[in-house]
């Protein structure tokens, strides 16, 4: 009974504290209330979904959703913003179920004061969100091989974006001691499931839809790809901040199993740029909030002995609690610094000083008169006009990792050995 009662309390507080750590934060960045770009795809299939209708069919979880919940077609802004709470109720029910409230509510304040959110108040109309929650959902349902790989069929009708984190999923089911009779079950089940979800939609969809016929020949490998690394890297400095100190944390720590985590997650992100004609680094790079949420867990949680329980005599708990506060405030100051008033998506070079300034840029030196990228411009026309932005973002990076280095040479053996 007291583990029931305690997973009731944990959900209760998880949609108390998700929702209001949504709407506080939303002093930082005003919600915009007008769909941006395939945006408005996803709220015209979100009028009635079983339409079919727009370039986006095949994800139709999210506007399904909203449709059900009465939130479609001109409501449709209003479900980014409970996508938005979803996801930081996710996070502290899931940090709620690792270890401590206190730590859960750290944990759910850190992601909410990110680009994680924040981005997602002027890029409106995007679920991806929902898709960041559905990857700490099937984290936690890594031992259930049902529940897991069900999960993930759903993030699929979401975002294909899962397919390039399947090697980080199978890598934490690994680390659950998941056999790989079943995994491979899982995979070919879900992989038919969804092959046969695709030919349904294609044989009942007549217009144009951004299919792999659309991606086909199309890359932005090497040029493009190396180029969107690096506004990868200046995004997450200026969106995630000193937050980054924790993934660094992950990254330099001794655990061989969160390290090859974080390089599989990273990596699939990355791979994104290489393989799919995408531009989209600020929605991509986003996804890093899921990585940091299981970094913070490890960072927070207190020592335990062989048995599991904590150990009273772990005093440096209070000082990591206590640190990650601080980089929560510095985070807060950095996105209030960086996102003064963009509450609509046209005005990013003002809202983004630096981001979306430096995407304003990009742009417009790069898109040629047919509407082509051409990448070797960003290396002659870009970096010119930004190189003391770029040569500040790699100072601030170099100096978050160092920290993140520290902060995990300094964390007693015990701890890391725990991650």
């Amino acid at each position: 009974m007291p583990n029931v009662a305690r997973s009731l309390l944990l959900i209760l507080l998880a949609v108390c504290v998700g929702g209001l750590c949504y709407f506080v934060t939303e002093w930082f960045v005003p919600p915009s209330l007008d769909c941006f770009s395939y945006g408005k795809d996803y709220q015209a299939l979100s009028a009635d979904p079983l339409a079919l209708g727009g370039q986006l069919p095949h994800r139709i979880l999210g506007p399904a959703l909203a449709f059900a919940l009465g939130l479609g077609g001109p409501m449709y802004p209003q479900f980014m913003r409970l996508c938005g709470a979803l996801l930081l109720m996710t996070v502290f029910w899931l940090c709620g179920r690792r270890g401590r409230f206190i730590d859960a509510l750290l944990i759910t304040i850190g992601v909410a004061v990110t680009g994680a959110l924040q981005t997602y108040r002027s890029v409106v109309g995007f679920p991806d969100q929902l898709s960041f929650a559905m990857l700490l959902l099937a984290v936690a349902a890594v031992r259930r091989p049902v529940l897991f790989f069900g999960i993930n069929f759903l993030s699929l009708c979401n975002h294909e974006m899962v397919l390039f984190l399947v090697p980080w999923l199978l890598w934490h089911r690994r680390l659950a001691g998941a056999r790989f009779w079943q995994d491979l079950t899982g995979l070919s089940v879900i992989g038919a499931l969804y092959v046969a979800f695709r030919f349904f939609i294609s044989m009942h969809v007549a217009q144009a839809t951004l299919d792999a016929n659309w991606y086909a020949g199309k890359s932005l490998f090497p040029l493009g790809t190396l180029w969107l690394w690096l506004l990868s890297f200046g995004y997450w400095v200026i969106d995630f901040g000193p937050m980054l100190a924790i993934v660094a944390f992950a990254a330099c720590s001794r655990s061989h199993g969160q390290r090859i985590a974080l390089l599989l997650f990273v990596g699939g992100i990355f791979a994104i740029y290489s393989v799919v004609y995408v531009y989209d680094f600020f929605r991509f790079g986003s996804a890093l909030c899921v990585p940091l949420v299981l970094a913070s867990i490890c960072f927070l949680q207190p020592m335990q002995d062989r048995t599991g329980f904590a150990l009273r005599e772990d005093q440096g708990v209070f000082w990591r609690r206590l640190f990650y506060l601080a980089l929560i405030v510095g985070t807060a100051f950095a996105c209030a610094a960086w996102h003064p008033g963009a509450g609509n998506i046209l005005l990013r070079p003002k809202g983004y000083a630096l981001a979306f300034d430096m995407d304003r840029i990009t742009l417009m030196c790069c898109v040629d008169e047919a509407g082509n990228l051409d990448f070797k411009k960003a290396f002659t026309c870009v970096v010119p006009k930004i190189w003391p932005q770029l040569a500040m973002l790699s100072a601030e990076l170099i100096a978050l990792t160092a920290l993140g280095g520290l902060l995990a040479r300094l964390a007693p053996r015990r701890l890391l050995k725990q991650i």
